[in-house]
């Protein structure tokens, strides 16, 4: 329309706070209803498009009506399907609980069933299965020393108990056979003696390497079994056994001398008696 017009003139809008060009307003046209007007200038004529709100209206509302609807479903869905993909991925956790729970000390050659994928659960039931195999070597061999412990301590035991009983027996009133009931006794006491020294510096042997505090250096091989075949001369003179001892002047290694010591007397000991 023309600018010169006053009906376009009376709805143009020159002024500070009107919209600018190319935003819209509302208006209100009577039996139209209210309509929402574009305005653009092109000089020298104000070119407006109208278009009724109550269509604007009807399609948010239908909008408004179908997310009504759609977000509880899509909700639904999505906290369903996430409690299914969680069951389904927790799964596997918990049956590997169940398993390492019913897996003690009495039944340690049972297994947690392995994955044939390369997962983090695959690695996960690998280690702990690992774990679970390691255990049982400490057990067994926890197991075979406690069996070995109980038969070197019963052995001198029962002999005590024979000879103190033939002693009670009046066998004490026999000088004689008294003074060799009572070296036998001794000589069993010794060995129990040295069976406990043996258990406690295994037991201090064991907790130095573990805590790293095990002392070692470089030493004479020859030193040390010269050392040791002195302890046990002793013995094999009383009983008139001849040990030889055969070693590298130059054979050295990095070791503890003392325990190094201690189990060559023990090996020479036992093969003396």
């Amino acid at each position: 329309c023309d600018t010169s017009d006053t009906r376009c003139a009376k709805h143009s809008h020159d002024g500070a706070g009107h919209p600018s060009e190319g935003e819209t307003e509302p208006v209100n046209v009577p039996l139209q209803g209210r309509l929402r007007v574009a305005t653009r200038r092109a000089d020298p004529f104000v070119i407006r498009v109208a278009y009724p709100e109550r269509a604007i209206r009807t399609v948010l509302q239908h909008l408004i009506s179908i997310f009504s609807l759609l977000v509880p479903v899509v909700l639904f869905v999505a906290f369903g399907g996430g409690w299914v993909m969680a069951g389904v991925i927790l799964r596997p956790i918990d049956n590997i609980t169940e398993m390492a729970d019913r897996i003690s000390a009495q039944n340690l050659s049972e297994r947690i069933p392995e994955r044939k994928t390369d997962d983090e659960l695959a690695r996960l039931i690998a280690t702990m299965n690992g774990m679970i195999a390691r255990l049982q070597a400490s057990f067994d061999q926890i197991k075979q020393f406690s069996m070995n412990v109980a038969h070197e301590l019963k052995t001198p035991l029962p002999s005590i108990k024979g000879f103190v009983e033939t002693l009670l027996d009046g066998a004490v009133e026999e000088p004689e056979h008294a003074r060799r009931f009572l070296g036998i006794i001794v000589r069993h006491a010794d060995r129990l003696n040295a069976i406990i020294d043996d258990l406690l510096n295994l037991s201090r042997i064991e907790q130095d390497s573990e805590h790293g505090r095990l002392h070692t250096e470089q030493a004479a091989l020859l030193q040390v079994l010269q050392a040791a075949m002195q302890v046990c001369a002793v013995k094999a003179t009383e009983k008139a056994i001849a040990v030889e001892l055969e070693c590298e002047p130059a054979a050295g290694a990095r070791l503890n001398p003392a325990l190094v010591e201690q189990a060559v007397v023990n090996l020479v000991d036992n093969a003396i008696k």
